[in-house]
């Protein structure tokens, strides 16, 4: 190994399957440092992303939601065999009330509501994972205000430009009314192992939708669905959150094309783009995509299901 260049080394492996390369770890404590190496991991995550080389789809069971069913999604857009992952780690025995927040460059953010709340990142590839700490993301009022009720809200993502995984969590408080009056952002840093809160939500008077609280992760930000209550009808907006610089910007859905009075709306991802999800009840089903990331302009509808 030492006769051959270190650049024509990385390049054979880095073509390698995973499961290739785990194997390949054992047949020296130098193989070992070299496959765990940053930069050579690097450079294996981004070919196995161009080349869609290790696509893999993850079924959740809905009876128990401990349990998954792992199948390969090959570059030829075949199905490959199905295998159960039995149990889902970390909770070996029990995990009715496990729920998968979010997922990026390979990892899985898990919590599990069996364990109060317990946080743990997984990479389903290695069986590695590893344990977060949860806040309680202490609240922070306006002098005079008076909290009644309180709601997280979390979500996962990569910063490519730090090299960093984070988590958000987003901190509703409401008065004696049910009213929302703050949403407090925090993030919490997977490289500083902290968490600090950064601003609240730019849309005063919005609380995350009833119809979908999730956070999707796309194009370095994390994005989610808000509402806000109106007399003649609910209003809705997305917000996102850019890992980097950790500023929040906010842009309008396509409301005047949707009859949201009698709809269900939810924010996806649909290849790389940002989706809303429509399901107008009795009716029809439609998926609105964002072409241009942030530019509201750019809404379609490649998809309406009667």
């Amino acid at each position: 190994m030492l006769n051959i260049p270190r650049e024509l080394i990385f390049d054979i492996l880095s073509r390698l399957q995973l499961k290739d390369l785990i194997r390949y770890m054992c047949v020296s404590r130098a193989w070992h440092a070299f496959i765990h190496n940053q930069n050579f991991m690097k450079l294996h995550l981004e070919l196995s992303i161009k080349t869609n080389s290790t696509r893999t789809i993850l079924i959740q069971s809905q009876s128990d939601p401990s349990y998954m069913g792992s199948l390969p999604f090959d570059s030829d857009e075949t199905l490959g065999k199905s295998k159960v992952v039995h149990p889902m780690p970390p909770w070996k025995h029990g995990g009715r009330y496990t729920l998968i927040l979010g997922y990026s460059i390979g990892l899985l953010f898990i919590c599990n509501y069996d364990l109060n709340k317990d946080f743990t990142l997984w990479n389903p590839s290695i069986q590695k994972l590893k344990k977060l700490p949860f806040t309680t993301l202490e609240p922070h009022p306006s002098p005079g205000l008076e909290i009644s009720r309180s709601h997280i809200t979390n979500g996962f993502g990569y910063d490519s430009a730090n090299d960093d995984y984070k988590l958000l969590g987003i901190l509703e408080l409401a008065n004696s009314d049910d009213v929302i009056v703050s949403s407090q952002v925090h993030v919490y840093s997977l490289k500083s192992h902290s968490w600090k809160r950064i601003q609240n939500t730019p849309c005063d008077g919005y609380s995350f939708s009833e119809d979908s609280d999730s956070i999707v992760f796309l194009n370095g930000a994390l994005s989610w669905l808000m509402s806000k209550e109106s007399d003649d009808a609910d209003k809705y907006m997305i917000v996102t959150l850019d890992l980097a610089s950790e500023k929040c910007r906010e842009f309008p859905i396509p409301v005047d094309r949707i009859n949201i009075d009698i709809s269900s709306l939810d924010l996806e991802v649909l290849g790389d783009y940002l989706c809303i999800s429509v399901n107008c009840f009795w009716c029809r089903s439609e998926a609105w995509i964002m072409k241009e990331y942030g530019v509201t302009e750019s809404w379609s509808l490649p998809y309406s299901i009667e």
